[in-house]
């Protein structure tokens, strides 16, 4: 139980990390190509990367019970 209140939100910092810099660099991408933070910022929707995020951590649940 223990290592399981250690392991989790370390999980968790881990894969919020790598959506975070995922998700930068895309929109550094569309700012060099449309020219304009807002074109960028509308073409990322917040909710799609919280329904990746969620989708990544349900994913790694199911591969760690076998």
């Amino acid at each position: 139980m223990a290592l399981g209140l250690t392991v989790w939100p370390i999980f968790w910092v881990m894969l919020i990390l790598t959506f975070v810099s995922s998700t930068s660099s895309k929109t550094s991408i569309k700012l060099n190509e449309e020219g304009g933070l807002n074109n960028a910022v509308s073409n990322l929707p917040g909710d799609l990367r919280m329904e990746d995020i969620m989708h990544q951590i349900n994913r790694f649940k199911r591969a760690t019970r076998s």
